[in-house]
């Protein structure tokens, strides 16, 4: 029967043999060495939600099962975004409103300082 316990950095859900409790193994998403409990347990979080277990278990990718290191849990149940490399899911309308929001204000922030130019500089 197998170990399952969390990563230490990155909170993802991990399984070991237990064979190897008390050894360490690589967390196949972040590359943690983590200890491996000795018991069969699963270290609750602060935050147990269902929307933020649904977002941790977006978060674990598959790893390719070997002996040497533990396997990640498929993910429950998708979160519609977009997923970006450090592991934050956005909708897809922020992206843009991010871009016309830069857009804005560089345009602002040139317009005063031309008109600085133009009211103080020229002088």
């Amino acid at each position: 029967m197998g170990i399952a316990f969390r990563c230490t950095r990155c909170r993802a859900r991990l399984h070991a043999p237990s064979r190897s409790a008390g050894g360490s193994v690589s967390c196949p998403r972040c590359e943690t060495r983590v200890v491996v409990p000795e018991e069969a347990r699963v270290e609750p979080t602060a935050f147990e939600s269902r929307d933020v277990e649904r977002s941790l278990a977006l978060l674990d990718r598959p790893a390719a099962a070997t002996s040497r290191t533990p396997a990640v849990e498929e993910p429950a149940a998708a979160v519609a975004g977009t997923r970006h490399g450090s592991g934050v899911t956005l909708p897809w309308w922020s992206i843009y409103a991010g871009m016309v929001g830069l857009v804005v204000v560089a345009s602002v922030a040139f317009a005063c300082g031309f008109w600085w130019y133009m009211a103080i500089g020229a002088r």
